[in-house]
Order: C-alpha cells, then sequence, then structure tokens
C-alpha cells in the first residue's frame, strides 16, 4: 500500500467506530487541534501526516474507519466566495 501523503492544509477527517475520549486528548498532547469530536467523527487540524493520527489511535485502542484529508464546507466556501468581491 502506498504511503498516504500529508494534506495541503494540515487537516484531516477521521472517522472512528467508537469514539474516546482519550485518542482526542492523545491527539492534543501530540500537538493537534481537533474539532466536531462528536458521533465518532473528528477534524484534526494541524497534522503533518497521518502518522500522529494513526499512533494516537494504536496508542488508545481507536479503530479508525476512515482518514482523508479535510474539505472544506460549500458554506464555508460559498461564504468566502461573496467575502472577496
Amino acid at each position: 500500500m502506498g504511503r498516504f501523503t500529508a494534506s495541503a492544509r494540515g487537516e484531516y477527517d477521521v472517522q472512528v467506530k467508537v469514539y474516546g475520549d482519550a485518542f482526542v486528548r492523545r491527539l492534543r498532547e501530540a500537538g493537534l487541534e481537533c474539532a466536531g469530536a462528536e458521533a465518532g467523527a473528528v477534524r484534526v487540524s494541524r497534522a503533518e501526516g497521518t502518522d500522529p493520527i494513526l499512533r494516537a489511535a494504536v496508542e488508545t485502542g481507536v479503530q479508525i474507519r476512515r482518514l482523508s484529508p479535510a474539505q472544506e464546507r460549500l458554506e464555508t466556501l460559498f461564504a468566502r466566495l461573496v467575502g472577496e468581491k
């Protein structure tokens, strides 16, 4: 399997099987920012590649279901376009 490259903005969307506070706490200890930690979905920022995310999952026993570069929400893109006039 090929190596997963870093997101251009250093942001990832992570979907886990069972959400746990320990996982988010470990990510924050690694210097990463976490948002939206609910219903098994976490947006991780300031990540230089996926290694710290995967390491936190292994150390806390969390099963990652999906890990992908973060995509901006449609509302965010619209607001940016409208504001740039």
